[in-house]
């Protein structure tokens, strides 16, 4: 303690002599100071120097506080030395609570450790050494106190900056530890003295919590001389963020909708943080291609308790393009955001529901229309264009146009098919639409002549599809007839749906002859066939994009011509065209009759059949009706091969094609004829298609402008094939009309996956125009070609356990990873899984939530697979994935557990048990079930129990559970649904029907998915032991009768058994019990008689207790009415019974009976306490019934309360308890049979005087031949009032059966007399089997039932238990007994027993007890007799039993009366003083003035009319005789009083004033000065009486005492009974039946029996269980324990101790110990034996 280093934490300094010494800081008044008790005063335990410099000096300053209450005297010296205190302090006095400051200086003078102490002294007497310490200097590094880093998120790092000074004076090496989570940097170095280091502390936490930690620094000073460390604390506190979207959630979907191209949209998040810690991100932005997003606000950090705005900008792209674009905020703590930005660019759409127009078949030169509806169904305008001839079989109406559709409107356009031959026609028109896939209308017809309109006719699109085949193969050049004898030769095959060319197999030298294959269809002429077989059988080449019957010229311009009459158009000269066939067949051409059109011009001749590779010329002859107009018409012939145009063989058939001219010319002579060069432009230059798939098409659109006046013809040629991309114009030709635009399209087909491009050429068409002219322009046009690809986020979908029968979801992310849409579509394995959606579509960066439905059938591991088919387009599929599933089917199993209010309910197994219950002998024995055995529950009562069911498999549980048992059992929950491994509680009420125990089997069944049971399983059984209240009557009290003579008289046992009755038989007693009160004289106390009713049940007992006049009470819940029940009652008893209910109508009858209290509620084992009072007001027998009723089943008992009340001044005598008088039993032969005593009762207030009648006896007599079996003792005699007689009565029998016997007793003056008495005894044979049993013996059975003393069949024990040590006390009762029966048993005549007996004072008083008894036949010996017994204190008495020689049954009460000791002697005490106060008060007066006013005596006498008197001195009044005026008790003035006798004064004689007087004196008399003095009034005072506490009257208690007096001869054999045999009574004493066998003989034969210890032992195990009932004497044993052991401590612990003085016992254990003494070592107990006693010598 003396050691202890100040260090940095010292409130003292040190200071060098050059500077002053600032006391005040100096001061020493922390912690480091100590408080001397022994001298009252605080200071420094230790001083330590450690900053100071050799040669200088340094201060500080001690400073000692006076901590006591009064003032100390302090001195101190240190005159010398390096610690001096200059100033000498003597006997210096310092007040409470101040303080003394003493400098210490220190005087060093080289760097070396100083040491010395400070002597302090106190008082002169106390000495406090504080020591003095100098430590040389050392390395003094200064750091913060502490480093407070805050608060921030995990993984994040935060610094700061802290600084380190050297404050020595020389320089010194550091190196830094630092602890995890915390970085320090540098991390070491070299500080130079009086020098700072900037450190870096850096705090980067991996996880969530609070770090106090330390940094330890090291150091290194002067070659090692000073090394040692100092921690730097640092602290910081890391946490979790909270981050969401401001919808409360980590994903979040932006739709930016639908926009034009180029239009820009924004949206705003907000991510908010809710937590209090700064937090960093990073985005990780996924899309495909080129973004259309942009990020403003996009910071990298989000504030703490705030929220980050962020805007996205969304600018939409080119036509078709689907926005699916993600951000992922990824915070360095860990939590992520997902955000999903998603939008449209607005594309044309145009529907066209009318794609296909089949005319069918129509007469030539008919004109049928159809209309073709073409209908925006997008967002935006569609700009649409198409271009068809003026003069065909089919064309458009109108012609050629080009519009612009708004959103959701409709365009009509109509198709004419006008045939002129009878031909197959066939023709697609194209709708070109801007941005958009053409939409091409196919129209099919065919012209019949008139006269075969009823033939059935073949139309193109019978053969259509065979048709499209060879034109797409390569061969539309070819007729069909030729492919099919190149077929037939072997020459071409059908593969994969086109024509292909058969490779030819090498040469033979004699090729075998194959025979040719011949069509099913006959040729139309025989020329055809013979020109096919005439032909060679050369292999044709392939041909894509060839004209088959090119034009000369495709523009015939008349130029301006004349107009008008035919005369004036003769001179327009015609004009001639060449068309050459290109193809290797026979070709028709069919030209429309332009008169029909209403055209001016025609063309001649209308119909030509042109042979292959030959040409025919057509005229255009031009005759204008009308001047000044120009005329522009495109002309559009049909072509076919011969074979194809009219045929209907299927297999010939052929797809026409077309041709057009435009024809032109003008009338117009204001317009000069210049002739003008056409010219045109193609807009865009480059055309970027869309993204599509190899080998998928895809559709670009370009504007022809025809930028000149005249009629341009513009063609369309695609480059030659390449490996990369084919490029298809839907329209070859363009014939524009001046100044008219129109759209096209063209289709391209990428051949590999890569972003491709091509040129398309276009250039007009002019005669003198070669195809490669120069007048042309390239377009280029580019497409990107991507494989479809889509992705799934998992290898593989792991389901894991699942439910036999229950079907699960599962969900697995499909996304769009490629440029172009995918379709696609599921296939699983197996039967087992099956997806919600069998396929879809997904746009580029685009994912689905695929949900899968898995549902296992049987139990065990399952392995499927999910193949995902996709592709480019609809139902081609060119990919696919694999998604390997597998799960674990398996089958729930639960295991129940039961809980009720007092716990778990332990289960068992019918093989560890055996069950009293036949019911479960039915469970299966394949099933181990479990049983639960239910706590007894109250019948018709609910008890809720708590079923607690547990799945202990790895499969969900889908349970119904269900029992056989539904009017007892209720289970809240029939359907449960448990996850793995958990558990859930249901409730289930339990409300038993019966008394009994009832097996209730629960089911547990598992159930599918459609809730049909799967599995039925048997989980456990439980046992219901249903029991109902019942109450027992267990005790009786009362003050004017014994309990066991009240146990008789209120038939308890009857009362018990209705209370008792089993309630399951439905056969319950109505039969009422009698309770007789008694019988008193009028107007005596009431009759109170207190019952203790137990709950002998283990559940709750409510109960009522009914009156007549308690029928207005609520009977909610009760089982009958009382009304009622009573009535029933009086049904049943009007015959006539001894039991007969008398019911008094009187309310006063009803007034006289008192039940408290009425009703009731007890736990199992509680008892209370049942008041029932009669009232002796009314002479006569009353009779009222008491209805004793339980609520839970409604169970009653009638209690027919019979009370009795005896006019004053007659006699009136009963039997107690009643006129049946039971005898003992007695065995046939005897040598002497006991006598046995019948109590005649007297409970008036005369006396009785009665006569038994023995006469009756004589007719029994001379039945047993002369022999009595019957004798009274004492046939008459007087009964004094108020008390009992008992009759003597001697049974004995001759035979072994139950005599019968009745006596009438006669009593002078009673009403009722005789009284008659039915004896009933019962003769034994001692030789039977019953004969032992019947012996008395010691009553073992008295504890149930008090009012028996030998076991009777006749009456039953009910296991009523009245315990000895909790007794039954009257709320008025002062003492209680330890015993109420006290049993000496069988006792051999001339023999001494001996009992105790304890008396506890239950008040706060002391009480006197004294026993009253006249035992018959016996004498009893109480010791002592009369006591005092202190307050809560128990007072022992012996009670010896002395036998006579005459043999009795004892079974008489001992009445003990209780007196309140301490009220009756307070009581005399205070009427004692009240007599004194009256005597003293009648001698003695009162002597006051301070009712007078005045001057000395003189003055008026005023006395207050609220106070009789004013209390002064008292004094005898002969002190005032001669002295006192007597004023006139009737005077209104004194004055006047006075005038009339008053003699002079000095002369008047003063006489004493008796009583309280009164005087009023007026101003008048005293102005007068008639009276020279008025001397003082005397008053007599009442006397002081003090009310007088009446004490509390006497109480009697009631003890039975009970033994059987027998002769030594009529002992039991089998029953050794303890006796002891008086010695005094000698031969003095004889048997009255003359039997020469003494007592002095008796004695004689059994003086060598040897002493029985072990009867010792009972008698005092007998006194000590007496003595421990009263808890008292528990206390006073205890203390006793703890105190030294007296002189007789190896009585108690039967080992010797060191003896000690009497004087150091206790005294009540010394009174305790001295009766032990006397009960055992002063009684010799002696073995009688069970043979018969010999007689002296035989």
């Amino acid at each position: 303690k003396m050691a202890l280093d100040l260090g940095r934490s010292a409130a003292s300094r040190e200071v060098s002599s050059n500077f002053l010494v600032d006391t005040k800081k100096e001061q020493c008044r922390d912690a480091n100071c100590d408080v001397f008790i022994s001298s009252g005063i605080q200071c420094p335990c230790i001083v330590s120097f450690t900053k100071w410099t050799p040669g200088k000096k340094c201060i500080k300053v001690i400073v000692v506080k006076n901590v006591r209450f009064k003032a100390v005297k302090i001195s101190c010296s240190k005159p010398s030395g390096y610690f001096q205190i200059k100033q000498y302090i003597d006997n210096a006095i310092v007040s409470p609570g101040t303080t003394l400051q003493i400098p210490v200086y220190f005087f060093p003078d080289e760097e070396t450790e100083y040491n010395d102490e400070l002597l302090i002294t106190v008082n002169q007497d106390t000495n406090i050494f504080i020591p003095l310490q100098g430590t040389p200097p050392s390395v003094d590094l200064q750091v913060p106190n502490k480093v407070n880093l805050g608060v921030l998120a995990v993984n994040t790092t935060v610094n700061k900056i802290v600084p380190m000074h050297n404050n020595c004076k020389f320089s010194t090496t550091w190196k830094v530890e630092a602890p995890p989570s915390f970085r320090l940097s540098p991390e070491f170095g070299v500080l130079e003295a009086n020098q700072t280091q900037s450190l870096t502390i850096d705090f980067f936490p991996t996880h969530a919590g609070t770090f106090n930690s330390s940094a330890i620094i090291k150091y290194d000073s002067n070659n090692g001389a000073y090394c040692g460390q100092i921690e730097l604390p640092l602290h910081g506190i890391a946490k979790y963020p909270h981050i969401t979207f401001d919808n409360d959630s980590r994903h979040q979907i932006i739709d930016f909708g639908q926009h034009r191209i180029g239009t820009t949209v924004s949206e705003t998040i907000h991510i908010i943080n809710h937590s209090y810690v700064d937090t960093a991100y990073m985005v990780r932005h996924s899309f495909l291609g080129e973004s259309c997003l942009k990020l403003y606000g996009n910071t990298g950090l989000v504030k703490a308790k705030s929220q980050l705005e962020i805007k996205i900008a969304y600018t939409s792209s080119h036509h078709y393009h689907h926005c699916n674009e993600h951000f992922l905020f990824s915070f360095t703590s860990g939590p992520q955001l997902r955000l999903t930005c998603k939008g449209n660019t607005l594309s044309p759409s145009v529907l066209c529901k009318t794609t296909h127009i089949d005319f069918g078949t129509v007469h030539r030169k008919t004109s049928i229309k159809r209309q073709v509806t073409l209908q925006n169904i997008g967002d935006i305008e569609a700009r649409l264009s198409w271009i068809s001839p003026n003069a065909g079989a089919m064309h458009l109406i109108p012609c050629r146009g080009t519009c612009v559709v708004k959103p959701l409107e409709t365009i009509n356009l109509e198709v004419c098919f006008v045939p002129q031959e009878e031909f197959h026609y066939y023709r697609e028109f194209e709708i070109a639409v801007e941005d958009h896939a053409p939409i091409i209308v196919e129209v099919i017809g065919r012209g019949i002549e008139n006269n075969n309109a009823k033939e059935q006719r073949v139309s193109i699109s019978d053969a259509f599809v065979p048709t499209m085949e060879r034109r797409t193969s390569g061969f539309p050049h070819i007729p069909p007839s030729q492919i099919q004898s190149l077929a037939a030769c072997g020459l071409l095959t059908f593969k994969d749906g086109v024509w292909c060319v058969v490779d030819p197999p090498p040469q033979d030298p004699d090729p075998p002859v194959t025979e040719r294959r011949t069509s099913s269809y006959s040729r139309d002429t025989s020329s055809q066939q013979q020109q096919q077989q005439d032909q060679s059988m050369t292999v044709p080449s392939p041909i894509h994009d060839i004209e088959l019957t090119p034009l000369s010229t495709n523009i015939i311009n008349f130029g301006q011509c004349p107009g008008g009459s035919k005369k004036q158009v003769m001179s327009i000269s015609s004009r001639d065209f060449i068309i050459t066939n290109e193809s290797q067949g026979e070709v028709v051409c069919i030209w429309p009759d332009l008169s029909t059109f209403g055209m001016p011009f025609s063309i001649t001749p209308l119909s030509a059949i042109i042979e292959p590779q030959g040409n025919v010329t057509f005229t255009v002859n031009f005759a204008p009706p009308v001047i000044n107009k120009e005329y522009h018409y495109t002309v559009e012939a049909t072509f076919n091969f011969v074979e194809s145009a009219k045929t209907d063989n299927l297999e010939l058939i052929n797809l026409p094609w077309t041709s057009c001219i435009h024809l032109t010319g003008t009338t117009d002579t204001t317009k000069a004829d210049i002739e003008t060069m056409p010219s045109f432009a193609a807009d865009p230059k480059i055309i970027n298609i869309p993204a599509t798939s190899s080998g998928m098409p895809g559709y670009g659109t370009f504007a022809l402008i025809n930028t000149s006046d005249v009629v341009a013809i513009i063609r369309v040629v695609p480059p030659r094939d390449s490996d990369e991309l084919s490029l298809v114009p839907i329209t070859r030709q363009h014939i524009l009309l001046p100044r008219e635009t129109c759209i096209t399209s063209v289709k391209a087909l990428p051949k590999k996956t890569d972003t491709v491009q091509a040129t398309l050429f276009c250039f007009l068409d002019e005669e003198d125009q070669n195809d490669n002219g120069d007048d042309g322009m390239n377009l280029t046009v580019m497409v990107t070609s991507v494989d479809p690809l889509l992705r799934l986020n998992m290898s593989a979908l792991t389901i894991g356990y699942i439910t036999v029968g229950h079907p699960v979801t599962r969900s697995f992310c499909l996304q769009n990873i490629c440029a172009i849409s995918c379709f696609y579509e599921f296939e699983c394995s197996g039967n087992s899984i099956q997806p919600k959606i069998t396929g879809g579509s997904l746009e580029p960066n685009e994912e689905h939530e695929i949900e899968v439905i898995v549902s296992g059938k049987q139990a065990g591991v399952v392995e499927e697979n999910i193949t995902i088919r996709f592709g480019a387009l609809p139902n081609k599929f060119t990919h696919q994935l694999s998604l390997p599933v597998s799960y674990d089917a398996q089958t729930p199993f639960i295991e129940p557990s039961l809980f009720s209010d007092d716990g778990r309910i332990p289960a068992s197994t019918p093989c560890k048990r055996e069950s009293s219950s036949s019911s479960l002998d039915s469970l299966p024995q394949d099933k181990k079930c479990a049983i639960f055995e239910l706590n007894a529950t109250p019948i018709m009562q609910m008890k809720r129990l708590e079923l607690v069911i547990t799945n202990t498999s790895n499969a969900f549980a889908y349970c119904r559970i269900r029992h056989d048992l539904a009017r007892v059992i209720t289970i809240h929950k029939l359907q449960v649904h448990l996850p793995p491994r958990c558990k859930q509680s249901i409730w289930i009420d339990v409300r038993p029907r019966y008394e009994d125990v009832e097996i209730c089997h629960v089911y547990v069944d598992f159930l599918d998915v459609h809730e049909v049971s799967i599995i039925e399983q048997t989980e456990f059984v439980l046992e219901i032991r249903g029991i109902r209240p019942k109450l027992a009557i267990i005790d009786v009290r009362a003050e004017h009768e014994s309990l066991t003579t009240l146990w008789e008289q209120l038939s308890i046992e009857d009362i018990n058994t209705a209370l008792t009755s089993n309630w399951n038989t439905n056969t319950q007693d109505d039969t009422p019990c009698n309770v007789d009160l008694g019988t008193r004289t009028h107007l005596s106390a009431d009759t109170v008689v207190c019952l203790r009713i137990k709950n002998m049940s283990d559940c709750t007992c409510k109960w009522r207790a009914l009156l007549p006049r308690d029928k207005t009470w609520d009977s909610t819940g009760w089982a009958r009415d009382t009304s009622s029940l009573v009535n029933t009652k009086e049904n049943n008893n009007s015959n006539g019974d001894n039991t007969k209910l008398s019911l008094d109508s009187e309310d006063s009858t009803d007034a006289m009976f008192d039940v408290e209290p009425q009703i009731g509620c007890l736990k199992a084992g509680e008892t209370c306490m049942l008041k029932i009072s009669f009232r002796h007001d009314n002479v006569g027998e009353h009779t009222i019934p008491l209805t004793l009723q339980e609520n839970l089943t409604g169970s009653s008992v009638i209690l027919l309360l019979h009370g009795c009340t005896l006019a004053a001044g007659l006699p009136f005598l009963q039997i107690v308890p009643s006129n049946v008088w039971h005898l003992k039993s007695v065995h046939l032969g005897m040598h002497s049979p006991p006598e046995q005593f019948m109590v005649l009762s007297n409970p008036t207030d005369v006396d009785a005087s009665f006569r038994v009648d023995v006469g009756a006896l004589s007719a029994m007599k001379e039945a047993n031949h002369g022999f009595s079996v019957f004798s009274c003792r004492k046939p008459n005699g007087i009964v004094p009032a108020g008390s009992k007689v008992s009759v003597g009565w001697i049974f004995c029998p001759i035979e072994a059966r139950i005599y019968h016997a009745t006596i009438p007793i006669h009593v002078d003056g009673m009403d009722d007399s005789p009284i008659l008495i039915a004896l009933v005894g019962h003769g034994i044979d001692p030789r039977s089997e019953q004969a032992d049993i019947r012996v008395y013996k010691k009553d073992e059975t008295n504890r149930y039932n008090p009012a028996i003393e030998d076991e009777k069949d006749t009456i039953p024990n009910h296991n009523v238990c009245v315990s000895k040590i909790e007794q039954f006390e009257l709320p008025d009762q002062p003492a209680t007994l330890s015993q109420d029966i006290i049993d000496f048993g069988p006792i051999c005549t001339h023999a001494i027993a001996r009992h105790v007996l304890f008396i506890r004072n239950r008040v706060n008083s002391r009480v006197s007890f004294e026993f009253d008894s006249t035992l018959l036949g016996t004498e009893l010996d109480i010791s002592p007799r009369t006591g005092i017994i202190e307050p809560k204190q128990a007072y022992l008495c012996k009670l010896t039993i002395h036998a006579s020689g005459q043999p009795c049954n004892v079974n008489d009460d001992l009445v003990i009366t209780v007196r309140d000791y301490d009220g009756e002697k307070a009581c005399e005490d205070q009427q004692r003083r009240n007599d004194e106060s009256i005597k003293a008060a009648a001698n003695s007066f009162t002597l006051t003035d301070k009712f007078r006013t005045g001057k000395g005596h003189s003055g008026a006498i005023c006395v207050s009319q609220k106070l009789n008197h004013v209390p002064a001195a008292r004094v005898d009044a002969s002190a005032f005789v001669q002295r006192v005026l007597d004023p006139q008790t009737k005077a209104q003035r004194l004055s006047a009083s006075s005038n009339e006798s008053r003699p002079p004064s000095g002369s008047v004689r003063l006489l004493p004033v008796l009583g309280s007087k009164k005087v009023i004196v007026s101003d008048t008399d005293l102005r007068a000065s008639k009276y020279q003095a008025l001397p003082p009034i005397c008053v007599k005072d009442k006397p002081h009486l003090t009310e007088v506490q009446t004490p509390s009257p006497p109480f009697r208690l009631y003890v039975r005492i009970r033994g059987r007096c027998l002769h030594p001869l009529d002992l039991g054999g089998h029953h050794k009974q303890k006796n002891f045999v008086c010695h005094s009574q000698g031969d003095s004493l004889r048997n009255p039946n003359g039997d020469s066998h003494t007592a002095l003989h008796t004695w004689r034969h059994m003086r060598d029996i040897t002493e029985d210890v072990e009867v010792a032992e009972d008698i005092l195990l007998l006194i000590i269980r007496e003595a421990t009932s009263d808890i008292t004497f528990i206390s006073a044993l205890t203390q006793i324990k703890n105190e030294q052991p007296p002189n007789y401590y190896s009585i108690r612990s039967f080992s010797q101790e060191e003896k000690v003085a009497d004087e150091q016992a206790n005294k009540t254990e010394i009174i305790f110990v001295e009766h032990i003494l006397a009960e055992t070592l002063c009684n010799v107990l002696v073995e009688l034996e069970d043979q018969q006693f010999e007689i002296e010598n035989q």
